[in-house]
């Protein structure tokens, strides 16, 4: 674990960058072509952007090609909007909404616009965590109507999805890529696991959801997704930058790697920032240098049906174990706590973590604490040892509910 003072500086980094990132409704809004984003209206490079795109259109009102009476919110529909001018622009992108504003429903009507309205039929790439998954599944089904393939699994049905869903027939794709599946689903083990399968295909649209997973510079998945051969690719993420702006860096040089070459000249031009540091010049050469690439709007801009948050605390009364097995914690590092964290070797801090881990453990449920758990079990077999296998089994639930208070 890092050290207090990095972790200040971390939180220093990580307002900075959401200052910096943070814009209003009237600074991203794609109106008549011409699309606006970070920093000021009066870039110089403002007169370079294209006011009348050959082929794209702005799409006046949720699309009728949604299926399932699916309608976007007029935001949302800005976001497709932007996501299919960038698409036009040949620009590879970042949409970096905050969490609840529907960067999912977003991006699958995105494919289905291309497959709708420019006869694009995929294939389609979409790699996600293996968590959401299933909401890509459902959002798929809901807004759209294309066929979707999920590739993860293990060996066996992988080589299944290679064999049966790939291609549409062996004869009629035989030089060409006729596929069966419009949207090909999978989670970044699968990229790891199947590159060459991946590889092979080439993707008229890749979707990288939880996009700051490709903060790590030197990671296989980040190696094999940016050779992937993609036409376009989009990055969704609702922290585009968060604690350092090398990670940034990576997600840029993944979407544009000519553009972004040279982490270490990017470092040198705009690393103080992640600590707080640099000059308002540098945020607004940072602002034009991902005004191309990056749309992010918070719930407070775009979204003023949702009602603020509420918090509602309980107190509960800790159980007699837990406040046993709380008691024990202290005693056992009674000379440590008196002794301060100001004192002492440098692993202090990390044995102080430690003893905070230990108290937590105490208050969530006493059984993540090994010794407090092999002796309630040790207890149940001497107690219930001649029990029939049910009866211990209630026995042990009991107990497992009873330690919290629950």
């Amino acid at each position: 674990d890092d050290d207090d003072d990095d972790d200040d500086d971390d939180d220093q980094g990580d307002d900075s960058a959401r200052a910096m990132l943070r814009h209003k409704d009237d600074e991203y809004v794609p109106i008549d072509g011409k699309r606006r984003g970070l920093g000021d209206d009066n870039d110089d490079d403002d007169e370079d952007e294209p006011t009348d795109v050959q082929g794209w259109r702005k799409l006046a009102e949720s699309p009728s090609f949604l299926c399932g009476g699916m309608a976007l919110r007029s935001y949302q529909l800005d976001g497709v909007n932007w996501l299919r001018l960038s698409y036009y622009l040949g620009r590879n992108v970042i949409l970096g909404d905050e969490m609840g504003l529907g960067k999912t429903a977003q991006s699958v009507s995105m494919l289905q616009s291309l497959r709708s309205l420019e006869g694009i039929d995929g294939p389609f790439l979409i790699v996600a965590p293996l968590s959401t998954l299933p909401h890509w599944e459902r959002e798929l089904s809901l807004w759209t109507d294309m066929y979707w393939v999920n590739l993860h699994g293990p060996a066996d049905s992988r080589r299944v999805v290679e064999k049966y869903e790939w291609l549409t027939d062996e004869k009629q794709a035989k030089g060409q890529e006729t596929y069966k599946f419009q949207v090909m689903l999978c989670n970044y083990e699968t990229v790891v696991q199947e590159p060459d399968l991946l590889l092979s295909v080439r993707w008229q649209y890749l979707i990288v959801d939880e996009g700051h997973r490709l903060k790590n510079r030197h990671s296989r998945s980040l190696e094999v997704m940016s050779a992937l051969r993609a036409k376009r690719k989009l990055v969704l993420t609702g922290t585009p930058l968060q604690n350092h702006v090398a990670e940034l860096w990576s997600i840029l040089s993944f979407l544009d790697g000519n553009k972004f070459n040279d982490v270490d000249l990017f470092l040198e031009k705009f690393g103080k920032l992640s600590t707080g540091g640099g000059t308002s010049e540098h945020v607004n050469q940072l602002n034009k240098l991902l005004k191309p690439h990056l749309l992010r709007r918070e719930k407070d801009d775009v979204e003023n049906s949702i009602p603020g948050m509420k918090e509602t605390l309980l107190y509960v009364e800790i159980t007699n174990l837990q406040k046993m097995c709380y008691r024990a914690v202290l005693e056992r590092n009674r000379e440590l706590l008196l002794r301060g964290a100001g004192t002492g070797a440098g692993g202090v801090a990390s044995t102080f973590n430690n003893i905070s881990m230990m108290l937590r453990h105490c208050c969530n449920h006493p059984w993540l604490i090994q010794e407090v758990e092999d002796g309630a079990l040790l207890d149940l077999d001497e107690s219930y040892g001649q029990a029939d296998e049910a009866e211990r089994s209630r026995q042990y639930t009991e107990r497992l509910l009873q330690a919290p208070g629950e």
